[in-house]
């Protein structure tokens, strides 16, 4: 049938283009039948007994009702934040191992708390601080147990909050950041106020004063979190510049003036630590290193930028340069000495890492761990990569070189579909061993091939080639997402073909137990005894509900139908959830005058 239809794709897509074909059907619902299916949803997954999945359906279920039944809302929000807490309280520290990932990889489990308070805060301001007090206030009577430790997890995810809401209701952002500006700084504080400046720099900027003048007696180390922001950088300065770094707007701009309030709030900092005994005694952080190499690390970056933009600031540098010179043990000055030739490595470019590679090679030095760095380091480009590929088979941990081969010819596929050499990038596609990765290289191809070279009909059999990869697969999660996000791209291409991706989806779904269908990134590692490299990419097409929600806009009552094939009934509920909201975000036609 599909290749018939390749046959007939041109006038297809003529057909398709023109509203009212058979092809999308236009929605037969309104308000109240889509109040009418998120209650009956409600109430048929009464009985779900994990307490995760509930919290989900009740947030869910609450967002779409308010509009509708303001008070079921709230009493479905407040059934939600209660069983959060509940959650909170089993949670332990917050994160857990990742099945066949290793050990030293740690990610966070959910805090439903946070998740509540974020769909709360669209409706009721109000409401979410009151939340977000309770938060807090948990968060305190933890501090002062016995044995307890600050830990940065409920602080980062309130910032989140602060940045979700910004751009709606800027009052209730800085009135999170300020509630969060009592506990020790961490590092989101500056991922979150760039972030935040992207859509309202004039807040943005006012946070950083305001988080300056907070901070300015922080521990060096935290304080040194702040030193990104006015200079337009995602990483900070000191010496574990490499250890963190965070996504930056594409058109932020350096802010001189901000730029001398952190210089100089960090100058005094230097000067008063120095003299104050206590700091000095002041044990690091566990697992940091000792306060004095923040103080000289973060002067040893903030020294070029005085000499070129702040001249009149050189005595008082020499100054605390000096005194924080007298603080260093014979320990700390070799950890500092190893760092910098550390960070020098780190600092080079690829070209000079490939170039240090091959010297290595040839004086028999060369280390697993040299070719991960190269095959993880940045973006390369075509010439680079193929420089590149020979180290490969140099490779000596067998399972590192199996996940290097995979990560390497995912970057190359991915490097290809930019550079727009479509036949190379489908070859290299074909040599990776990883399905997911694989499918991710497939659907970036698909989409630039359709976009650059107008060619819908490519589109297509690309994505034959990957749904023929797919079915042949083994049931598993991977196979159940990447089918949803093939009845996405068709749906783009040919409603019925969309379906039976669908369908094929839900089958597989419904043969698994309890499969997670909820995540949409990616995850992969390389792992050797020395080092461990982990990254995770976003597939939107593995989506449910915005699968759901897409599928409904072309075909209300065929999407309906799909979603009640599901035989778990989270996955239902979910499904017609999203199903409804599309219905009621839907523009309705217009009577005919």
């Amino acid at each position: 049938m599909r290749a018939l239809f390749a046959l007939l794709l041109l006038t297809y897509f003529t057909v398709v283009a023109s509203p009212g074909t058979a092809e999308t059907r236009q929605p037969t619902c309104d308000a109240n039948l889509a109040t009418q299916l998120v209650r009956q949803q409600v109430r048929e997954s009464s009985t779900i007994t994990a307490n995760d999945k509930q919290i989900r359906i009740l947030v869910r279920s609450a967002d779409f009702l308010w509009k509708y039944d303001e008070p079921a809302a709230r009493d479905f929000f407040a059934d939600a934040f209660n069983r959060a807490e509940a959650e909170y309280e089993k949670a332990g520290d917050g994160s857990k191992s990742r099945e066949g990932f290793d050990a030293r990889f740690r990610e966070q489990v959910p805090d439903h708390r946070m998740t509540v308070i974020r769909a709360v805060a669209r409706h009721d301001a109000k409401w979410a601080d009151q939340l977000i007090v309770r938060v807090i206030d948990e968060y305190k009577k933890k501090l002062g147990e016995a044995g307890s430790q600050f830990r940065e997890r409920e602080i980062d995810a309130l910032l989140g909050i602060a940045i979700a809401v910004a751009g709606s209701d800027r009052a209730l952002s800085m009135n999170i950041f300020r509630r969060v500006m009592a506990f020790p700084l961490t590092m989101m504080m500056g991922a979150a106020i760039s972030s935040i400046s992207q859509t309202d720099k004039e807040l943005a900027d006012s946070l950083y004063v305001e988080a300056i003048a907070r901070y300015r007696d922080e521990r060096p180390r935290r304080l040194l979190f702040l030193s990104a922001y006015p200079f337009a950088q995602g990483r900070t300065m000191g010496i574990d510049k490499f250890q963190f770094g965070f996504s930056i707007p594409v058109d932020m701009e350096p802010n001189k003036p901000l730029q001398r309030l952190f210089i100089e709030t960090f100058l005094g900092r230097v000067a008063r630590f120095a003299a104050n005994q206590a700091d000095i005694a002041s044990p690091p952080e566990t697992p940091y290193k000792p306060e004095p190499l923040y103080l000289l690390s973060g002067l040893h970056d903030i020294e070029p930028i005085v000499l070129a933009e702040f001249p009149d600031l050189l005595d008082r540098l020499a100054t605390v340069k000096s005194q924080a010179l007298a603080l260093l043990d014979a320990e700390m000055r070799k950890t500092l000495e190893n760092s910098g030739n550390h960070v020098e490595q780190l600092s080079l470019s690829l070209d000079e890492r490939i170039a240090a590679a091959i010297e290595a090679d040839k004086a028999g030095k060369l280390t697993d761990e040299m070719i991960i760095q190269l095959i993880t380091w940045g973006e390369a480009n075509e010439e680079q990569l193929a420089k590149i590929q020979p180290f490969l088979d140099k490779i000596k941990d067998e399972k590192a070189k199996k996940e290097a081969a995979a990560f390497f010819w995912f970057k190359r596929g991915l490097r290809s579909v930019k550079d727009e050499r479509f036949d190379d990038a489908e070859k290299h596609a074909g040599r990776i061993g990883d399905l997911e990765l694989k499918a991710y290289v497939y659907f970036e191809l698909a989409d630039k091939t359709a976009r650059t070279a107008n060619d819908l009909a490519a589109k297509f059999e690309i994505l034959n080639k990957l749904s023929k990869i797919v079915r042949a697969a083994p049931d598993s999660v991977v196979k159940a997402q990447m089918l949803l996000g093939l009845s996405g791209k068709y749906g783009e291409l040919n409603h019925t073909i969309a379906l039976d991706e669908m369908s094929e989806s839900i089958k597989v779904v419904n043969k698994l137990k309890d499969p997670d269908l909820l995540s949409t990134f990616v995850m992969r590692q390389i792992a050797t005894k020395d080092m461990a490299f982990f990254a995770s990419y976003s597939i939107p097409g593995f989506d449910l509900e915005k699968a759901f929600g897409d599928l409904s806009k072309r075909d209300m009552d065929m999407a309906l139908a799909h979603a009640r094939s599901f035989d778990d009934r989270f996955f239902r509920t979910l499904a017609v959830i999203s199903i409804a909201k599309q219905c009621v975000a839907a523009p309705k036609p217009q009577p005919a005058m």
